[in-house]
């Protein structure tokens, strides 16, 4: 992989990384590429957990006692049950994110792995759309990734965005029903999901108004979210998808 990649040249790039989800980076047929990604799940799982391979212990890991042999068993178990809190105290545990929170993040990595050659294996890749007991193994491509998703953070909190969202032709919005009451509508009009696509291609940050209506995307990951992950992409030491 990247025995050769230069971690410094990730740290300085936020601005063209948010020119990527803006829609002003010259990127591939985004809309088409998303749909195909959602579409080609066949079993949707609402939510993820994503378990750190080796997570990072942020404090001195405790060493086995020298009179180990002579501990009584609860003393034995004792000390590995502290031990195993330590594991899952680090960011790198675990993260859990819905399956609509989980698609943008997924898709983006696959970006991200492409436009700065992180060097994750494709099939790695492909198998990030279901709870698959897989995941991305290497910890250098973790930590890589951490490195762009921090650095996109740092462009939305400069900005004051708070919200990513993804527009895979699939719209919702507010609407009053025949006996008065507001629901939420799915958009099944092509002339106004066309519109929609042209005003929001791939990524953006602000929901799109037509006519005096707002729409919105099922599709979207906050930056605190977003912060959440680098954390754990940081500490994690490769992750699994369960």
């Amino acid at each position: 992989m990247g025995d050769h990649l230069d971690k410094r040249r990730y740290l300085s790039f936020y601005s063209s990384l948010y020119l990527l989800v803006t829609g002003d980076y010259p990127m591939w047929s985004l809309v088409t590429t998303l749909s195909a990604l959602v579409k080609q799940k066949l079993t949707i799982d609402m939510s993820v957990s994503i378990y750190g391979n080796r997570p990072k212990i942020l404090v001195p890991e405790p060493s086995v006692p020298d009179n180990y042999d002579e501990l009584t068993e609860e003393e034995k178990t004792a000390f590995w049950t502290h031990r195993d809190h330590l594991y899952q105290d680090s960011p790198g545990y675990c993260y859990t994110s819905s399956y609509w929170d989980w698609r943008p993040v997924h898709v983006m990595i696959a970006r991200f792995n492409e436009i700065y050659t992180i060097g994750i294996p494709e099939e790695e890749i492909k198998i990030l759309d279901h709870n698959s007991n897989l995941g991305i193994s290497s910890e250098i491509h973790c930590e890589l990734l951490s490195m762009v998703f921090r650095s996109m953070v740092k462009g939305m909190q400069k900005d004051g965005s708070e919200t990513v969202y993804m527009n895979v032709d699939r719209w919702k919005c507010q609407a009053i029903d025949p006996k008065g009451n507001m629901v939420t509508s799915s958009v099944t009009d092509k002339n106004i999901i066309q519109q929609l696509g042209d005003i929001c291609p791939g990524f953006f940050y602000k929901l799109p108004v037509l006519n005096g209506i707002e729409y919105s995307s099922p599709y979207s990951v906050t930056v605190q979210q977003l912060e959440r992950f680098a954390d754990f992409l940081e500490n994690c030491g490769g992750f699994t998808i369960k």
